[in-house]
């Protein structure tokens, strides 16, 4: 009777075992999963904020005052009467 008893304790205590273990891959893909989850939120937080300054670019992109001052800033452009200066010190300081 005490074999019977001993290979019931040891079935027992393997399958016991293995429910632990189960239990523990279980927990540490959770954690990994939330990992992931808080990451991907992070991201997205990010990317929310890039579309609100994008979006931001193409409101501004369409006004009249920012086509005046890429006009001015890229083309060098001038207003009727407007006239170019220029600093000669500035000029001359690069050239050194």
């Amino acid at each position: 009777m005490k074999k019977g008893l001993k290979w019931k304790n040891i079935i027992i205590l393997v399958l016991v075992g293995y429910i632990v273990i189960s239990f523990v891959r279980q927990e540490m893909a959770i954690r990994r999963i939330e990992d992931e989850i808080s990451q991907k939120q992070t991201e997205l937080e990010k990317l929310k904020d890039e579309n609100v300054r994008l979006e931001e670019q193409v409101k501004n992109a369409n006004s009249d005052d920012y086509i005046e001052k890429l006009a001015r800033e890229r083309l060098g452009m001038l207003k009727p009467g407007e006239i170019i200066v220029s600093d000669k010190k500035g000029d001359s300081n690069s050239n050194k």
